[in-house]
């Protein structure tokens, strides 16, 4: 019987090893706290084990993020080179009408540098709040979403025409405010900004959905089509032309590594024409890691 059990001590020992080796962790080696020297094989093996499995999710999460990084830096010099260009551009044409006394074209042209100033200026905050939008925060406290979406609402520059309903009572969730902030104020932003009806609309509400909530926000805006729903949550995309917007295409990519971040999701319905429905879960408490 005692030489049975310690060959099954043996065998789970081996199998530890070999999990191991093929990055599995879930093998364990048994501990009979017999203090013989098969315990101290085992104890040591699953701490090692331990060890391992840490280093290696480490070491992986590590590698994503140094992919995003670098696609995201691609993208950035990519997105940045188009104002430079047209503001070296418009720099020497500028020049050129000083040059020949032609106020009214140099006037022209120092508008259209402002313009590119100004999307460059955009980017650069854009940036900063990204990069903001991934620091750890552990003040997680108490949001009635009610207040919180009125507050927020209040705080939006929009037309007076645009009308913003809150179509039933929302929920109070636990989370950290100031991301919650950023993630409800880009969406809404959003709609605001894009919307091509002479009356624009936002309508809120919410479902509860398992452990969480779904948060609905649903504008009568232009749309998205089918093809770019995916796409327009990665950094510097947009479907509308960044000059006309000053748009730095950094809006929903924040949206999105914020709900990540705060254990959620987030989707987009919509048909090309008929406006947009952003649907975001997070759960009713939101779990921060030490």
């Amino acid at each position: 019987m005692i030489e049975e059990f310690n060959r099954q001590r043996l065998d789970a020992i081996i199998e530890a090893i070999s999990g191991m080796a093929s990055l599995d962790f879930s093998k364990k080696a048994i501990v009979n706290h017999a203090e013989d020297s098969l315990d101290i094989i085992s104890t040591g093996l699953n701490w090692l084990g331990e060890e391992l499995e840490d280093s290696v999710v480490t070491k992986l999460d590590l590698e994503e993020k140094n992919k995003e990084l670098e696609k995201f830096a691609g993208t950035l010099a990519h997105d940045l080179k188009a104002p430079v260009n047209s503001s070296s551009s418009l720099i020497s044409l500028l020049e050129h009408n000083i040059e020949k006394g032609d106020l009214e074209e140099a006037s022209l042209h120092i508008r259209l540098l402002k313009g590119q100033m100004t999307l460059m200026n955009n980017m650069i905050y854009g940036i900063l709040e990204y990069s903001r939008s991934g620091m750890k925060i552990t003040d997680v406290s108490d949001i009635d979403l009610n207040q919180f979406f009125s507050e927020i609402i209040q705080g939006l520059p929009r037309p007076e025409n645009f009308i913003i309903n809150i179509k039933s009572a929302l929920p109070a969730i636990k989370a950290p405010q100031i991301r919650a902030r950023q993630l409800f104020t880009n969406i809404l932003s959003n709609a605001i900004k894009y919307n091509d009806k002479t009356q624009g609309t936002i309508d809120i509400e919410h479902q509860q959905s398992g452990t969480g909530y779904s948060i609905s926000i649903k504008d009568n805006g232009p749309g998205i089509p089918s093809e770019y729903q995916e796409r327009i949550f990665d950094p510097f995309q947009t479907l509308h032309s960044k000059s006309k917007y000053q748009s730095t295409g950094l809006g929903l990519t924040i949206v999105k590594k914020i709900t990540d971040n705060l254990g959620g999701n987030i989707r987009v319905e919509s048909e090309a024409g008929r406006g947009a429905n952003f649907i975001t879960w997070l759960p009713a408490e939101v779990q921060i890691s030490a």
